[in-house]
């Protein structure tokens, strides 16, 4: 029977190496579900350097020994770091979006003052943004997502080699276009939320015009916020579908961005 072994590391080629090391370092500093800093320093340490032997077989490894000039070096190491930070930010420019969604639901809803802390990013989130933000990447997780993410480094050592000189020059009207299309996403995610909410203002106007003693502010707010939490418990059948949106459009943005990076139109 045919067995596979991880592959030793060739003393002559540890600084090529540690260029794919730094590659999924950066990934998982900057990714938001490997990223998150709840997850222990040393995991992440020993996950990537358990991931850089296990994609070894994937890079055309140079058959000499990696014998680099020290500004070369300097500048791949730069690179190789850069290109697992852009890997990372794509993604978390898309799952982001439920904290902006998040945010335009809890103005509708009354909740806007109110927040929580978000361990993820040591900053005040919008109860409604952690509320969609849990759903979606345990939706990631049980849809095996993380391991199409380490499909996407693999598939980033054939692409953009490490060593290769890449082209940086299309990259940034694409990130332009990928934020524009998550806030897209996010707008539409809080699309019912805001019918919600003018339909509660119509019926507020016509009650003040029929019942003018009727304080519109004492039972608006309460109203909407009821209103809205019903609304966006009706919601969650359908955020499973909304998620596999969101998660085509993830990996089709870092597969062309690493298209762009390696020259391929």
């Amino acid at each position: 029977m045919n067995t596979w072994t991880v592959p030793l590391p060739d003393p002559a080629l540890l600084p090529h190496y540690f260029l794919i090391f730094l590659r999924l370092s950066g990934f998982f500093l900057a990714t938001p579900v490997f990223g998150r800093r709840t997850l222990p320093v040393q995991f992440k340490v020993g996950f990537c350097l358990l991931l850089t032997l296990l994609l070894v077989p994937v890079q055309d490894l140079p058959v000499e020994p990696a014998d680099y000039p020290v500004v070369t070096y300097a500048f791949l190491i730069l690179q190789e770091t850069g290109i697992g930070l852009l890997l990372g930010f794509v993604g978390q420019i898309f799952v982001s979006l439920t904290q902006v969604a998040g945010q335009i639901i809890d103005v509708e809803l009354g909740l806007g003052i109110g927040s929580v802390l978000d361990p993820q990013t040591s900053t005040q989130a919008p109860l409604s943004g952690v509320f969609l933000n849990m759903g979606l990447l345990l939706y990631f997780l049980a849809n095996n997502g993380h391991l199409h993410l380490i499909r996407i480094l693999s598939q980033s050592l054939r692409l953009a080699p490490v060593g290769a000189a890449l082209s940086w020059t299309a990259i940034a009207p694409l990130v332009i276009s990928q934020f524009t299309s998550s806030f897209s996403l996010a707008v539409s995610l809080s699309l019912p939320m805001i019918g919600a909410s003018l339909l509660v203002e119509a019926f507020l106007g016509i009650l003040m015009r029929s019942v003018p003693q009727i304080h519109a502010y004492m039972i608006g707010i309460p109203m909407k916020t009821l209103l809205g939490m019903v609304v966006l418990l009706g919601m969650q059948p359908l955020y499973g579908a909304f998620s596999d949106q969101v998660f085509e459009q993830l990996f089709a943005a870092s597969a062309q961005t690493l298209q762009l990076l390696g020259g391929v139109a």
